[in-house]
């Protein structure tokens, strides 16, 4: 197959799988040319023997040395394996900030989620990411922001009228993180944050939501694979609210296509 085919006919193949990526890390461009794989299976709620299940497919591409697209397909279920759905994503990334010890990385999503039990809901995601690595090559030490505000739409459908209508509202989120790599193979990352949500108040109350904390670990087995893994923890707002814990496994390959 020639490299020019081989990333539509591989992006087409890849929507026919079912397979949201929970495992921590700071967001990065791809390199120009460089598609890159990322598969990632979660079970939710494993604390108390009814886990549900979440997979998750994404494929990055280097459009360019300044730009990197993505599209992910998440297949997940609630409790108990129960009420299952699926959500598609697109995704873009920019630095326009990338200098040795300071980044700055400008995102925006487009999201599509409940087309498996519905109704539908959309959500469009702007976001940045402020990066301080204390080497260049980021082989020590470094922290990371990630600041995001979806503005998502649903549907609305008064039971009694039938009369049906959109609704937008819009969240913050926040995720602060640090890691620590030891040479090019080991990196440990921990990282915490929340999402303040409703905050016009058209989908509901003002809230602070998913209130976690995570630890991850990353290694590099082969020149073209990096194992991803993590273990998150949401954190009880109040004595009412359940404990709950996420465990992630997932792996990034690289395909050089140019």
């Amino acid at each position: 197959m020639s490299k020019k085919l081989f990333f539509p006919v591989f992006l087409f193949a890849s929507m026919m799988v079912s397979i949201q990526a929970y495992a921590g890390d700071t967001t990065e461009l791809i390199d120009h040319g460089t598609l890159e794989i990322d598969p990632t299976l979660s079970l939710t709620n494993i604390h108390d023997g009814k886990p549900g299940f979440s997979s998750e497919l994404s494929l990055g591409y280097g459009v360019t040395d300044f730009l990197t697209t993505s599209i992910a397909f998440t297949q997940s279920s609630a409790e108990a394996l129960a009420d299952s759905d699926l959500a598609v994503t697109l995704g873009f990334l920019s630095t326009p900030l990338d200098s040795d010890f300071f980044d700055i990385d400008v995102m925006l999503d487009f999201s599509l989620e409940g087309l498996g039990a519905g109704p539908a809901s959309y959500a469009v995601t702007p976001g940045l990411e402020f990066n301080f690595d204390l080497d260049p090559n980021m082989s020590s030490w470094g922290l990371y922001l990630r600041l995001g505000l979806p503005i998502h739409s649903e549907h609305i459908i008064d039971l009694k009228s039938d009369d049906e209508s959109l609704k937008t509202d819009l969240d913050l989120e926040f995720t602060l993180g640090t890691y620590l790599s030891f040479g090019d193979i080991h990196q440990i990352l921990i990282e915490g944050g929340f999402t303040a949500a409703n905050l016009a108040e058209n989908l509901g109350e003002r809230d602070v939501l998913d209130p976690f904390i995570s630890l991850g670990y990353n290694v590099q087995i082969l020149d073209t694979f990096e194992l991803t893994s993590e273990l998150a923890f949401d954190i009880p707002k109040n004595d009412n609210d359940d404990f709950s814990a996420t465990l992630s496994i997932g792996g990034i390959f690289s395909i050089q296509t140019q």
